[in-house]
This record gives structure tokens, C-alpha cells and sequence, in this order.
């Protein structure tokens, strides 16, 4: 009789692929420090003060960085992966194993071959976190930047913009 059971490497490298692989919005702002839950604010101008207070959406450490745990390379060696950016490039740090716990997955080694494949999809989530950054930080930039403008129209689509007069701008979802 066959064992149909995975390996507890092949268990942590299937969850690896699906967290480096997840681009939904409400995942990817998990890396960013600042995102409101009612994203864009609703600006508005109060007595010359823009309420509530302008400030730009930031990367949070933990974007910077990933720890594949240990890893398996091909002269049998195992080590300790961590990606990371860099002086916005990405780096490849390998240090000392970490030591065997059954309480820590991360201690399993994977194949550095996978590793290699992974690291791609981290380097493509890294963008794609940036990416949101820029999109949130460029609306609240123009949602501050329509107050005091003369009225619009609704502006018809998924993030469209509705100023409703001219010192209160709120974002469509």
C-alpha cells in the first residue's frame, strides 16, 4: 500500500507559495503602516487646517524582509535563507541553521532549488506591496490636493472621485 501522506517539506513549501503568491489588497496592506480602515480619508477644511491630518501611507519593516527558514542546498549543507531589500535591491542572506524544534516549521529544510523559485515570488509580492503604497499615497495626494478647488462631478468607475463642495473630498470605492 502506497503512503499518499506529504512531507512536512513539501507541507511548508506548499504554505510558502501560498503566502508569497497572495496579492489581495486586504493581505498586502497588512504591510503598510498607516492605511485607513476607510481608505481614502475624507479630507476636509477646517478653518484652514486639513482635517483629518495629511500623511502618506509606509512600507512597515516586515515588507522589507523574508525568512525562508532553513534550507537544503545541493552539497547537503543546511542553512538559515533570509531575503531581503536593500538599498532597493534585493539580497539573499544565509546564516547558521536554526536549531531542530517540532514547535517551529521554519526549521524543516526545504530544497534551495525551491527557494530559488520562491524567492522571485517574494521579490514580485515586495513590488506589488510598493505598488499599492504609491496607488494610496498618489489618491490621498489628490484628494488633498482638490480641496479648496471648485466642484465636480462625480467621476464615474471603481476609485472614481466625488468632491462634494469644495472643502470636503472623499475617494469611490
Amino acid at each position: 500500500m502506497a503512503d499518499h501522506s506529504i512531507s512536512k517539506a513539501d507541507q511548508r513549501v506548499q504554505r510558502l507559495k501560498g503566502l508569497l503568491e497572495n496579492r489581495e489588497r486586504r493581505h498586502l496592506v497588512g504591510f503598510l503602516h498607516g492605511v485607513d480602515p476607510e481608505e481614502i480619508p475624507q479630507y476636509e477644511l477646517v478653518n484652514g487646517v486639513i482635517t483629518p491630518p495629511f500623511t502618506e501611507v509606509s512600507l512597515k519593516d516586515s515588507a522589507f524582509s523574508f525568512d525562508f527558514g532553513n534550507v537544503r542546498f545541493l552539497n547537503g549543507d543546511i542553512s538559515h535563507v533570509v531575503v531581503s531589500i536593500a538599498e532597493d535591491k534585493p539580497t539573499y542572506d544565509v546564516y547558521a541553521p536554526l536549531p531542530h524544534d517540532w514547535g517551529n516549521e521554519r526549521t524543516v529544510p526545504i530544497p534551495h532549488a525551491v527557494v530559488e523559485e520562491l524567492y522571485a515570488s517574494w521579490v514580485s509580492k515586495f513590488e506589488a506591496v510598493e505598488e499599492l503604497r504609491k496607488k494610496i499615497n498618489k489618491q490621498r495626494n489628490f484628494a488633498r490636493d482638490m480641496l479648496g478647488s471648485e466642484p465636480y462631478s462625480v467621476v464615474h468607475g471603481k476609485e472614481g472621485l466625488k468632491i462634494i463642495n469644495k472643502t470636503q473630498v472623499r475617494l469611490l470605492k
